[in-house]
């Protein structure tokens, strides 16, 4: 049996959603593909995240944060499952093909900040809808927004100090318990670069979140090793001056204001009794 019914005691989410859940599948986007259930099968619960919006080259406003959507579909054995799992600031979104209608569910990608025009704004996060069959309960049916981007400051190129950056910092993916966490804003000229929205506020300290033990299959893991990515659903933390670029987004997360990184592509996670 799951232990990732301790992660859903509780709060908005509900109680004990998951009990009796055997299987479980990891898909990290981009992909799509049809999964079968096992003949056995006869419920299915699905946590859908959009991937992360990032920043476009001299752009200092963070990316937002991808939705979240989650959903439990009853289902009859052998029931088939559209997927598809967005890459950085695409949506994520299941269907089940063998129920009429299908039943989609969507969690949108954050929005990349757009080029700066007076204000330098960070991109807004993703949004999730969900329609679902008549009949099919909808009590444990979440869906969440991603954080915000947060605004940047840069100087004017043609000013005396040209080179005066502090990017914004990227959204968080929109999480179960909550919506994202918006990322900070860059500070003015002696500032500092804004910290990335970090999910794990909610939930835990560092990269130990506590969907981490749980969130793995096979070679996949949601922890990012790269020393410059963000935790797994955060948002990249924002230029300085003396840096390069900001960081990218980790998984649903949003990439910082900074220049040209991208925000954290979506992932689609499902269980099964």
């Amino acid at each position: 049996m799951s232990n990732i019914t301790q992660f859903f005691s509780g709060g908005a989410s509900g109680g004990g959603v998951n009990f009796g859940r055997i299987g479980k599948e990891v898909y990290v986007g981009p992909l799509s593909k049809t999964w079968t259930a096992p003949d056995t099968c006869t419920e299915v619960e699905f946590h859908v995240w959009g991937g992360g919006g990032g920043a476009s080259a001299f752009d200092y406003g963070g990316g937002g944060g991808g939705g979240y959507v989650r959903h439990i579909y009853p289902i009859s054995p052998g029931a088939t499952f559209s997927i598809t799992v967005g890459g950085s600031g695409g949506t994520s979104s299941v269907s089940c093909t063998s129920q009429s209608p299908t039943s989609p569910i969507s969690a949108t990608g954050g929005n990349t900040s757009p080029l700066p025009s007076g204000a330098v704004i960070g991109g807004t996060g993703g949004n999730a809808a969900f329609t679902i069959a008549p009949g099919v309960s909808t009590s444990y049916t979440l869906k969440y927004t991603g954080g915000n981007g947060g605004s940047g400051y840069f100087s004017d190129p043609a000013g005396p100090s040209p080179n005066i950056i502090r990017g914004g910092g990227g959204g968080s993916a929109g999480s179960p318990n909550g919506d994202g966490i918006d990322g900070g804003n860059g500070g003015t000229i002696g500032g500092s670069a804004g910290n990335g929205g970090a999910i794990e506020n909610i939930f835990g300290t560092g990269s130990t979140w506590y969907y981490m033990s749980e969130f793995r299959s096979g070679n996949v893991s949601l922890a990012n090793t790269s020393p410059n990515q963000a935790g797994a659903f955060n948002g990249g933390a924002g230029r300085g001056f003396s840096q390069s670029l900001g960081s990218p987004g980790g998984i649903g997360g949003g990439g910082a204001g900074g220049g040209n990184v991208g925000g954290g592509v979506g992932l689609v996670i499902l269980y099964h009794n």
